[in-house]
């Protein structure tokens, strides 16, 4: 079940996708007690969310270009993450470094800010609050501007 904690009071908004079938799936594979994420469902209606200083939240995406938005110290892994969207981290990049397993790529910072977001083929934006950086899959590799990502963390440095 959705915490209120991740949308504020108005989880139950017109701005949100609510499918109570589809989350308590989802509760069954990733279980429900005070660690679990917050569940935010976008729809073709509503492509954009806010992810709250605080929160651990998991975000489904749709096929058209998503925009989330990180406020620094959140938690939020990136699901469906198809095409040209836009992440917003309201953090700057000095403070993170980045890692990947497979085409997932994790940005943790010092600030306390995670954020895991799938590769694509297609470039998606990684704004942060002094830069904006391209993910995406070429040739094989993830690269992150110039930077190809490996599995070790390490600073970001390609842009």
């Amino acid at each position: 079940m959705m915490n209120s904690n991740l949308l504020g009071t108005d989880i139950m908004s017109d701005a949100y996708y609510h499918n109570e079938e589809f989350i308590n799936q989802v509760t069954k594979l990733i279980g429900s007690g005070d660690n679990t994420p917050d569940i935010a469902v976008l729809s073709p209606d509503t492509l954009s969310t806010t992810i709250s200083a605080g929160s651990n939240a998991v975000v489904y995406g749709t096929l058209e270009i998503n925009h989330v938005i990180v406020e620094s110290g959140a938690t939020v892994k990136l699901i469906n993450f198809i095409g040209n969207n836009e992440i917003d981290i309201e953090s700057s990049s000095t403070l993170f470094k980045v890692s990947r397993s497979g085409a997932t790529v994790t940005f943790e910072g010092t600030d306390g800010t995670l954020v895991k977001v799938p590769a694509t083929s297609d470039a998606q934006s990684i704004l942060f609050s002094d830069d904006t950086w391209k993910l995406k899959i070429e040739s094989g590799k993830v690269l992150l501007g110039e930077q190809v990502i490996e599995l070790s963390q390490a600073a970001m440095t390609g842009n």
